[in-house]
């Protein structure tokens, strides 16, 4: 599955390349992209309700799931 979606990507941004005919593709890496994602969210929660840590965690619970990050 992993494979077929990453084709799927490729051929995409490989159409856009050519639509707007550039003369190089840059992709960043991702590897980490979970440990990013739950560290800034976990930042945005410490910063907007400092000192609680159980509200903390109810907000990061809910910011995950309005915005699609990621699920737990």
């Amino acid at each position: 599955m992993g494979q077929y979606i990453d084709r799927l990507l490729a051929k995409a941004n490989v159409k856009l390349a050519k639509e707007y005919q550039v003369g190089s593709i840059v992709i960043p890496k991702i590897e980490n992209i979970r440990e990013i994602i739950q560290t800034e969210v976990q930042f945005r929660a410490e910063e907007k309700i400092p000192g609680c840590t159980e509200k903390q965690k109810e907000y990061a619970k809910q910011y995950r799931f309005i915005t699609g990050a990621m699920a737990d």
